[in-house]
């Protein structure tokens, strides 16, 4: 009899596990776009295996690419059910409407299908904005530009959209020397898309015919209120032997204030979010240690959030900052995806213990207003563990503090008495404590003949010793791997950390120096090429890839740089 019921409970499960439904989800976003925009193609499956997705012959793939694997449970059958995503990015450069899929899922000898998705790409409309002034000088030149944004008024901490719009009444061909449009109070931007690419466009303007192509598109996030104003840029715009040199037209945007009445559960983010949240365990011992993450996702300036303020009641205590992890790419419409925050905390109460909500509050720019999201609360089983100390408010017990800082705990372990019997602790405390406070007064008269101790200054390097360490770079790393580009940003990193004096700040804390460069009255331009630096490398240092010829410019930068931080 136990044979047979350990066969048919065998074959329960086996039946379970094969008769899961393979699924292979193909999704595109957006399915309607304009030539030219990102668009992202993303593939779910429960299914391990190869992953191939028919693609238009004019699609262009992107570099994003993006895969990993999450678990859900089906609450009707009880079952997990593992899945794995795969996604990439593209643009396809006609318009038209074009199928995409079906994606593949190769597993042994067996291929599942997904299906197909039609996509419909536009053609950009051919007109200038309307809220662009075109001078009669500009009409008359062979070619001008000028900087198209997104918006003319925005929240401080929403996302604005930059790009370089050129009109020309020749074919161009290509263009050099270009040197970006610069706006005021902005250390964080982000390239959109395949920003550098030419692509030629019809329009007509007044009766006139022109080509025009948009270049350098950029989504920026202004910090401060008030006006800012976009400096223009400047290019040498070719058509074979031709060449005419470009000064755009300036642009300015209004950065409004957020309003006041932010609930404290406001942490800086401005768009649009959801909030949830993971624990590695609901039932554990007194005592333990548990993982909380708590994942910001959505779309505005979510690389700028701050973590979100936990209300923990008694039993949990906090240990440590929590560890943040971004998965983030940059759109249209700022910084889009997730943030995760870890957190450790520790229970030091026994039972059934409640851990409340999570609440993170943002600013919507266009609703105007401040909304909140909240998870549910989650019931936590803890056993009790008679061996476990407990704590109350995280503060140890006079007991324990006593364990950790008397050697002669056990000496001292007598019980307590008021009276002033010979040998107690009362008898020796008072009998010790005009001893002590002579002792302290001779300590504090040899203090004051001893020389002040001086607070501790970063050593500066002098020139000569910065050439010479960006000269033992160039030697070392001939090849200009990742630890070349590492090796720069930590040059450029320890430099500023000494010219600002952060002896106690780790030259990698950039948010911090880039608070201190403002406190010194550093200019925008100097932010901006620091800021810019640090991506360059770090970019470089992950596999993004950068041509050899920008590899030495870029150590030619850095060196500049930083023999113009060493004057200040």
């Amino acid at each position: 009899m136990k044979y047979l019921l350990a066969h048919i409970a065998l074959f329960i499960c086996s039946w379970s596990s094969f008769s899961q439904k393979p699924l292979v989800q193909l999704t595109v976003e957006p399915k309607t776009a304009n030539v030219g925009d990102v668009i992202t193609i993303s593939v779910k499956s429960n299914i391990h295996g190869d992953i191939e997705v028919d693609l238009p012959q004019d699609f262009t793939q992107g570099y994003d690419i993006m895969n990993g694997m999450e678990q859900e449970t089906d609450y009707t059958t009880g079952r997990t059910v593992t899945y794995y995503f795969y996604s990439h990015t593209g643009t396809i450069d006609k318009e038209g409407t074009f199928a995409i899929g079906p994606a593949y899922v190769k597993k042994g000898n067996k291929v599942y299908r997904s299906n197909s998705v039609s996509v419909t790409i536009k053609k950009i409309a051919p007109e200038v904005q309307s809220d662009v002034q075109l001078t009669a000088r500009q009409l008359r030149e062979p070619a001008f530009g000028i900087i198209t944004q997104s918006a003319k008024s925005i929240y401080e901490g929403q996302p604005l959209v930059l790009s370089a719009k050129i009109y020309t009444r020749f074919n161009a061909t290509h263009l050099e020397n270009y040197r970006s449009f610069a706006m005021d109070g902005v250390i964080d931007k982000h390239d959109i898309g395949n920003s550098s690419r030419i692509l030629l466009e019809e329009a007509r303007i007044r009766g006139n015919s022109y080509y025009t192509f948009d270049y350098d598109k950029k989504v920026v996030f202004p910090t401060g209120s008030g006006k800012k104003k976009i400096e223009p840029f400047k290019l040498v715009l070719h058509s074979a032997f031709d060449a005419v040199s470009i000064t755009s037209s300036g642009a300015s945007v209004d950065v409004k204030p957020l309003p006041s009445g932010a609930p404290t559960s406001f942490t800086g983010g401005v768009g649009s979010f959801t909030i949830s949240r993971e624990v590695s365990d609901t039932r554990m011992r007194q005592g333990d240690v548990f993982t909380m993450k708590v994942i910001i996702a959505g779309t505005g300036n979510l690389q700028n959030i701050g973590e979100p303020k936990l209300d923990l009641p008694k039993g949990f205590v906090l240990y440590g900052d929590p560890v943040m992890t971004e998965d983030l790419s940059y759109s249209f419409k700022g910084a889009e995806g997730s943030v995760t925050f870890e957190f450790n905390i520790q229970v030091n109460r026994a039972g059934d213990l409640t851990l409340p909500q999570t609440t993170f509050t943002y600013f919507d720019p266009f609703k105007e207003k401040y909304i909140e999201s909240s998870t549910g609360p989650m019931l936590l089983k803890i056993q009790q563990d008679l061996n476990f100390q407990n704590t109350t408010n995280g503060e140890q017990s006079l007991s324990s503090t006593l364990d950790l800082w008397s050697p002669m705990r056990e000496e001292m372990d007598v019980p307590a008495d008021n009276t002033l019997n010979f040998g107690s602790p009362l008898y020796w405390g008072l009998l010790g404590s005009p001893l002590l406070v002579a002792f302290l007064f001779g300590l504090w008269l040899r203090r004051k003949d001893m020389a002040p101790i001086q607070p501790y200054a970063p050593t500066r390097l002098s020139r000569e010793e910065i050439n010479a360490q960006f000269e033992q770079l160039s030697k070392t790393f001939p090849e200009r791997n990742a630890n070349y580009f590492s090796a720069i940003q930590g040059i450029v990193e320890m430099e500023i950390s000494q010219c600002l004096t952060l002896s106690n700040i780790a030259p990698s804390t950039r948010e911090i120096i880039v608070h201190q460069l403002i406190k010194k009255g550093a200019t925008d331009t100097q932010i901006s090429r620091y800021v810019s630096l640090m991506s360059t490398c770090e970019n470089a240092q992950y596999g993004m890839g950068i041509e050899a010829i920008d590899a030495e410019n870029l150590l030619s930068e850095a060196r500049l740089f930083v023999l113009e931080l060493h004057k200040v």
